[in-house]
């Protein structure tokens, strides 16, 4: 007999080994039930070492899969990483800008910054990381508003960061002081004393807050004596501020602010001044 090629093991076999042959009926002898069984255990052994090869097959299949997921993950770290470190390599040089006193060039790095990761690559990894960087981006965006005297937007910018992180003293300052600067003063004091109560030994926030009181005291003072003293306001008294509820914020929403800033800010600081003057 010819030795048979096995399809499942991919070699030859010996005769013993060949694939389950019916017996023919013209061989039938008296050992024909001996060679049924050896038939239909060869059948079988077969047919098991088949279904194990399909096993095997899949099993193999399934392994380079998670390999090749194992890999795509890892590559997709690495590349959200990059991201992650470009974004806060421009971050650092709008410090430096920052630094140097160039505030409107200082602004557009920090909104570069913000481009560069964009918040939908960060859903399954360095979530951590890019929140601590979205929070710094927000403060330092905010903090160079407020040394430009931009303070419109400085007012926006820090309210829509205590929408995301609403118990961030260093927004609950900028707030307070662009509030002062603008004449809002109950708005001033309310926020102003909720950074305090967040950090009751910061000696900036306490000195704003006595500022802003005494501004209020002052011009509730002025219109009462526009008004022959016939408007009636209490002077301004500490009390403990409400606590403030979060709330959601589309990072989205950010502010854009690009050189024109500069100009419209300019514009509205000159009058403000002239106002005072």
């Amino acid at each position: 007999m010819e030795p048979e090629n096995v399809s499942v093991n991919k070699r030859k076999t010996t005769e013993d080994e060949s694939s389950a042959k019916f017996p023919e009926p013209d061989k039938r002898q008296k050992n024909s039930d001996d060679a049924y069984e050896q038939y239909w255990a060869k059948w079988r052994k077969q047919e098991h070492e088949q279904i194990e090869s399909i096993k095997n097959e899949g099993k193999n299949k399934d392994e380079d899969k998670e390999k090749i997921d194992e890999n795509s993950e890892k590559k997709e770290l690495e590349e959200i990483q990059k991201i992650l470190q470009n974004a806060l390599a421009i971050k650092d040089q709008g410090n430096e800008k920052f630094k140097n006193k160039d505030y409107n060039e200082a602004i557009k790095k920090y909104n570069e910054a913000i481009d560069a990761a964009p918040q939908g690559l960060f859903k399954r990894h360095l979530k951590e990381e890019y929140e601590k960087f979205k929070l710094s981006i927000i403060n330092n965006l905010t903090l160079t508003f407020v040394r430009a005297e931009y303070w419109e937007y400085a007012k926006m910018q820090s309210e829509e960061g205590l929408k995301l992180f609403p118990n961030n003293p260093k927004l609950k300052y900028y707030l307070g002081a662009s509030l002062c600067q603008l004449g809002e003063y109950d708005k001033a004091i309310k926020v102003l004393k909720q950074a305090k109560n967040l950090e009751p030994n910061n000696k900036d926030v306490t000195k704003k807050l006595e500022d802003a009181i005494k501004a209020k005291n002052d011009y509730d003072a002025e219109m009462r004596k526009m008004f022959g003293g016939k408007l009636e306001v209490k002077p301004e008294q500490e009390i403990k501020a409400p606590e403030v509820k979060p709330k959601q914020w589309n990072w989205t929403k950010v502010i854009t602010v690009v050189a024109a800033a500069a100009l419209v800010g300019g514009i509205a600081v000159a009058a403000y001044k002239k106002s005072k003057g």
